[in-house]
């Protein structure tokens, strides 16, 4: 059996130095790759930050109008509703007149508010239960 010589290598001064140099190197990027890493965080950061304060100044500032609006919008969809009663008072009291002309023998008629023409007030009632608007209208020669 044969022996094994041993090698050993060993780094002269300039290799060493190269080496520490590299090494050095190699820290300062990445120190530099963590500083912009956070600098991008916190550029990143700052509009998030901003979007969140101008969303709670309008919605402190749509709280605000809140009432003033609720109360328009109350108003307007009242004077709506009172329109449309009219409007569809008028069109059930014009069907109304034209069935009480087409049966002479009768002087009033209850009309429900889909329209429906009954001689009987119990019966346009109980009609009416089925509907969501539950009105009925008497039309009177």
């Amino acid at each position: 059996m044969g022996t094994k010589k041993k090698t050993t290598a060993k780094a002269t001064a300039p290799e060493v130095e190269t080496t520490k140099e590299a090494a050095a190197q190699v820290e300062q990027s990445e120190t530099a790759t963590e500083q912009v890493a956070e600098e991008s965080a916190a550029v990143e950061q700052e509009p998030a930050e901003q979007a969140a304060t101008e969303q709670a100044a309008a919605e402190k500032a749509t709280e605000e109008q809140k009432p003033a609006e609720q109360a328009a919008t109350k108003q307007v969809a009242a004077e709506k509703a009172a329109e449309k009663q009219a409007a569809g008072d008028d069109a059930l009291v014009s069907a109304g007149k034209k069935l009480l002309a087409d049966n002479p023998t009768r002087n009033e008629i209850f009309m429900s508010a889909d329209g429906f023409g009954f001689f009987e007030r119990c019966d346009a009632e109980n009609y009416a239960r089925s509907l969501d608007n539950k009105n009925i209208t008497c039309v009177k020669k």
